[in-house]
């Protein structure tokens, strides 16, 4: 074990870390734990630091289950802490993350590289997109508008679409978690412009099941800031099932909307649905309570009864006098 060759350790060199470190303690890498590496003397070189650096990143490599890789992390981090971390030669923070860290770096959090001095700039940068979000998600963060507008610009514009997806999927269990239904009215508005204007081209590709995850999932803490701009990036070449999972993603917020944006979902129905009639499709359904609810949802309190009769010829309002007079 570490703990009996802690005597040698004090009369080791580079070589002996490494013989010990990548040959002989490879089969306990599995009952690693960062205590063990206490017994390390803080004033050895950078060189035997490197080796025993080596050794712990080889347990991500060999070891695929997360908790073992965890454990790398948490010695990687105790060893930074006990020992002078290897900057000779390096130039950049970019370069210390990368000798220091390694694949660990998905493991970090802000403060634990800050604890190293490092550059917040490099830090964001070095993140993934679930750390980004994890980071965005801290109270004091949070309440930075200025932060938060700065990280989001740098993602949306520099991210694909699967990392902005793992971004979203993190960033929105936050707030349901802590039990946040708002953000302040600058931060959810440039949120939501930005998304939509990086999702504008993808929107008309994205399937009905993709439409519903961003308009139902992603997006609703941020639709309460929707304008006319938002309904000129949604395309009207998608389907009917598509149209309408992004409609119930703007009814399940109807309470939240103001009568301005109550007005332009309904418009943006119409013009959808109008030009579904003109191609002979509609959305049409036999059951008019069903084409109602699908269509318009609760936004249909602001259609006429000749709205309905135009796109639907068999519309009969009798049959469903209960759902067009009570919400």
């Amino acid at each position: 074990s570490l703990t009996a060759l802690a005597p040698a350790f004090e009369l080791f060199g580079a070589q002996e870390f490494q013989l010990w470190f990548q040959v002989y303690l490879v089969p306990v890498m599995p009952s690693l734990r960062p205590a063990y590496l206490r017994v390390i003397p803080k004033d050895i070189s950078c060189a035997s630091y490197m080796a025993i650096i080596v050794w712990l990143r080889s347990l991500v490599q060999q070891t695929l289950a997360a908790d073992n890789s965890s454990a790398a992390f948490s010695c990687t981090t105790a060893m930074l802490k006990e020992h002078p971390a290897c900057s000779t030669g390096l130039e950049t923070d970019v370069e210390w993350i990368e000798t220091n860290l390694g694949p660990f770096s998905q493991y970090t959090t802000y403060s634990d590289l800050k604890a190293f001095n490092l550059s917040d700039v490099i830090i964001l940068d070095s993140f993934s997109p679930t750390q980004l979000a994890t980071f965005l998600l801290e109270p004091n963060i949070l309440s930075n508008e200025n932060v938060v507008i700065m990280i989001f610009r740098r993602l949306v514009f520099s991210a694909s679409m699967a990392n902005i997806e793992s971004f979203f999927d993190t960033f929105v269990h936050g707030p349901a978690e802590q039990n946040q239904t708002t953000l302040s009215p600058r931060i959810r508005d440039t949120i939501l412009n930005l998304t939509l204007t990086v999702l504008g081209p993808k929107l008309s590709m994205l399937n009905e099941e993709e439409l519903k995850l961003w308009f139902q999932v992603y997006l609703p803490l941020f639709l309460p800031s929707v304008d006319s701009r938002s309904f000129e990036i949604i395309p009207r070449n998608i389907t009917c099932s598509s149209y309408q999972e992004i409609l119930k993603g703007f009814n399940n917020i109807f309470s939240q909307l103001s009568e301005g944006q109550v007005q332009l979902v309904f418009m943006f129905a119409l013009d959808y649905l109008r030009g579904q009639f003109h191609r002979g499709i509609a959305c049409v359904t036999s059951d008019n309570r069903r084409w109602l609810e699908d269509n318009f949802g609760y936004f249909r309190f602001q259609a006429s009864f000749m709205d309905f009769l135009s796109l639907k010829n068999d519309f009969r309002g009798q049959l469903v006098i209960n759902i067009l007079l009570t919400n």
